[in-house]
């Protein structure tokens, strides 16, 4: 008996177009059994510049969840979208707040202040919340200056609570041997313990702002204590690399990019 031909073709195409769209669906980027390098270089070749963008940035909105946020992607990605939580998730109403920073380290029990952390990082995971800025880890060198399951961010880099007359986004006047007696140690221990982001400070470091520090944030953070996490700017703090803040924005963002900077908080 002669087969068909028509009915060989068609059922060739047929099978022709079921491979295509089985590896049109096939994203690598989703496949949990590929290993991360090689899912983050499929997500990143399929990006545009625009998503890249839009991936270095947090805008502060109200009304939007991680999950709201990844369905209106074109590629599906998660939002990352962090809060203060120093001392307790006091975002959320009726949430534990634990003393400050002062108060914690009054105890001198650092068994204490790391439940304390635990607690804090279940509350804010439970509000869909997966990334908190803290511990901040600045030594205060003027008393005058006040300030599991969620990633950490360390903060702030660096000397902040070094500042003139204690100041608050004041400048920082020590020499490299004091920066790294008085102010870097933390950030030594935080690496070694895996802190996957470091937030930058308003503050200046003998004149030069720390949003625009590529010295201290490209040469030295990541290059000699070998951070592999990504570097956030303070809220709005791109912005005041210039004087008057705002008069150049162009060149800000390119400058704190340059700097070393991965992720800018900023107003929509």
């Amino acid at each position: 008996m002669i087969p068909n031909v028509s009915v060989m073709l068609r059922v060739l195409l047929l099978l022709c177009v079921c491979i295509a769209m089985a590896e049109a669906k096939y994203k690598i980027y989703k496949d949990p059994k590929q290993p991360v390098s090689v899912r983050v270089e499929d997500l990143l070749h399929r990006m545009t510049l625009v998503e890249k963008i839009g991936k270095m940035v947090q805008i502060d909105r109200t009304n939007i969840t991680a999950k709201k946020g990844s369905l209106s992607t074109r590629l599906g990605i998660p939002m990352i979208y962090g809060i203060d939580t120093v001392h307790g998730h006091n975002n959320v109403y009726k949430a534990t707040i634990f003393p400050h920073n002062v108060g914690l380290g009054a105890t001198r029990d650092p068994a204490l202040v790391k439940r304390i952390g635990a607690a804090t990082a279940l509350e804010v995971r439970a509000t869909g919340i997966p990334y908190a800025f803290t511990p901040c880890i600045a030594a205060c060198r003027d008393p005058r200056w006040g300030r599991t399951k969620v990633v950490a961010c360390a903060k702030h880099f660096v000397g902040d609570g070094g500042t003139t007359k204690g100041i608050n986004e004041n400048n920082t006047v020590i020499d490299w041997q004091g920066l790294l007696k008085f102010h870097m140690l933390a950030y030594l221990d935080s690496i070694r313990k895996g802190v996957a982001t470091i937030m930058v400070f308003y503050s200046s470091w003998n004149g030069k702002k720390m949003h625009a520090n590529y010295d201290l944030v490209t040469k030295y953070l990541k290059g000699t204590l070998g951070f592999k996490g990504f570097v956030i700017s303070d809220w709005q703090g791109i912005d005041r690399i210039t004087s008057p803040p705002h008069a150049n924005y162009t060149y800000s963002v390119q400058t704190a990019i340059h700097a070393g900077l991965g992720m800018v908080r900023t107003l929509l």
